[in-house]
């Protein structure tokens, strides 16, 4: 006897979809005058991050739920679906699944990546994605791993962020591979400058080449070793 296909697991967050939740993201858009276009998680953006969570974490107990929430393993799934829920028109939907598989835009901020973000569901990230829901145009900070762990049924956006960690990884590897380059360049240009060196001395410079033409070979060599 065939086994029954395994149910994709859209998300590990304990929320159920319902008014209770609708109020308390109304209630967020209301005190934040959150507005179509709006961004989430960038940089000096407002509001923070900071401030939603701690508004979730306040009326997490009003809401309704699957099971017991346990705090330290369902906080930060939690975090992620409402941010994810509070970018769309959430009223118009009618279950998480539509939620996660809404046909989001999703593009990586480079020019963000230098500094510390965290993704949605408070994650420390280093490469930043951005998820733009196309009816709304609120745009909310992501990482990765959240996406590829609680959107998995949603192709088109797994299948965008496969192509864009690959480019991560082929721009990191040649990016080191330029490093290594030009780490060998200076190692050859010391080198040569100490054959170099080692040749005046021979050549005359008796005490060293303190007092020898041959001194510039130390200032180069300083200046090499300085980052000048």
């Amino acid at each position: 006897m065939d086994r029954p296909e395994p149910v994709p697991v859209l998300s590990q967050h304990t929320i159920i979809y319902d008014e209770a939740l609708f109020k308390m993201l109304d209630a967020i858009i209301l005190k934040y005058d959150l507005k179509p276009f709006c961004r989430l998680g960038f940089l000096n953006s407002k509001p923070s991050f900071h401030d939603i969570w701690k508004d979730i974490n306040n009326n997490i107990n009003n809401l309704n739920h699957t099971r017991k929430v346990i705090a330290s393993k369902d906080t930060k799934p939690n975090n992620f679906a409402v941010l994810m829920a509070l970018i769309c028109n959430y009223r118009n939907l009618s279950s998480w699944a539509e939620v996660m598989n809404e046909n989001y835009e999703v593009d990586l901020r480079e020019d963000e990546a230098i500094v510390k973000h965290h993704c949605a569901c408070n994650h420390y990230i280093l490469n930043v994605f951005v998820m733009t829901n196309p009816i709304t145009h609120m745009k909310v900070v992501v990482g990765s791993i959240c996406i590829n762990k609680y959107m998995a049924t949603n192709e088109p956006v797994i299948a965008k962020i496969a192509i864009l960690e690959k480019q991560i990884r082929t721009k990191k590897r040649k990016a080191d591979k330029a490093k290594k380059i030009a780490k060998l360049v200076e190692e050859q240009k010391v080198n040569d400058l100490y054959v170099g060196m080692i040749k005046a001395i021979k050549a005359g410079a008796k005490d060293g080449f303190l007092r020898h033409p041959i001194n510039e070979y130390k200032t180069q060599l300083e200046d090499l070793l300085c980052g000048k």
